[in-house]
């Protein structure tokens, strides 16, 4: 069945940007561009999950993901210390199933004022998990900028 068109008068409105991207995903099935921000606050060398990206059934995710970290105070380390990191996955899930990271992680991007912090992406059930991991007694603020195409 057809659907009506639809005219979008202001392509600087989140709202129309939402339904052109729906109205494309309804013609082709992809979507091409999704930013998710994440932000956590962590005390020590605990693996933690920064952010959760859940996947769809029946799709294909490309993740581009940046994260940034800073020292905010803590016992340990220095004033100032501070990361950053690149990663890059694929992941995808069949109906009903879990989420498969297609060949390897790629790491492009990695630099650390202590060399014990880390960022991963790992599949969890349906989701992709952005995981970090500090250093004992380092307060660090972390945050990542998520890029996601799927089809």
């Amino acid at each position: 069945m057809a659907r009506p068109i639809r005219r979008f008068r202001d392509l600087n409105d989140p709202l129309e940007m939402q339904a052109l991207n729906a109205q494309f995903d309804d013609l082709c099935g992809y979507v091409a561009l999704k930013v998710t921000e994440g932000f956590i606050k962590t005390t020590d060398a605990t693996v933690t999950t920064l952010l959760t990206i859940p996947l769809e059934d029946n799709r294909t995710a490309h993740l581009i993901v940046n994260v940034v970290a800073r020292r905010t105070g803590g016992a340990a380390g220095t004033a100032g210390d501070g990361a950053s990191y690149q990663r890059i996955g694929t992941f995808y899930r069949v109906a009903a199933g879990s989420a498969t990271l297609i060949g390897a992680l790629s790491t492009p991007h990695t630099a650390e004022s202590q060399g014990g912090w880390d960022c991963t992406l790992t599949a969890s059930g349906t989701d992709v998990l952005v995981r970090v991991t500090g250093a004992v007694n380092n307060n660090l603020n972390w945050g990542c900028l998520v890029t996601l195409q799927r089809i």
